[in-house]
């Protein structure tokens, strides 16, 4: 709907995602993402190495964040990259967010805090969420050694492209 202000770091609101309202698991927004997510369950339909849907918090949004570790825990050749909370939240939030959530998976990864980078549209800087630039990390990593080497250090962890991060 163009008419409903999007709301983005900061401003996220679990009644508006980006314009999406993911408030329950029956809302709008949270149906459009689970619809989503039920489509790419099948391997061998589609090709899927990484599962993320930025701004989508565990603390927030935990129908959807379990659905994205769910296909990705049934497909088995796949990883979700999930966000714990919103820009503006203490490293506390993000630790009793996970801690509530009870995650015990290999299929997931949470990170935290939000990262600033250079939006080339705006040509502005702007914050987002982990899971926009470890994708890159992930795909970095994997071009310059194997698959199963992990996406840290300096040579295949660093995010080039950030400017600054919420908390040092």
């Amino acid at each position: 709907d163009p008419a409903i202000t999007k709301k983005t770091g900061a401003s996220i609101l679990p009644s508006n995602v980006f314009g999406l309202d993911c408030t329950t698991a029956n809302s709008a927004g949270s149906v459009a993402y689970l619809k989503g997510l039920q489509t790419i369950n099948n391997p061998d339909e589609l090709d899927v190495n990484l599962i993320v849907a930025p701004g989508i918090t565990i603390a927030d949004h935990s129908s959807v964040t379990n659905k994205m570790i769910e296909v990705a825990e049934d497909r088995g050749d796949c990883f979700s990259i999930i966000d714990p909370v919103v820009q503006g939240n203490t490293l506390g939030a993000a630790i009793s967010a996970v801690a509530n959530a009870s995650l015990d998976t290999n299929y997931a990864g949470v990170y935290w805090p939000w990262v600033k980078i250079l939006d080339t549209d705006r040509n502005k800087p702007t914050w987002v969420p982990p899971s926009v630039v470890l994708p890159r990390v992930y795909a970095n990593s994997d071009n310059v050694a194997y698959e199963w080497f992990a996406p840290a250090g300096l040579n295949r962890g660093g995010i080039s492209e950030a400017i600054d991060i919420e908390t040092k």
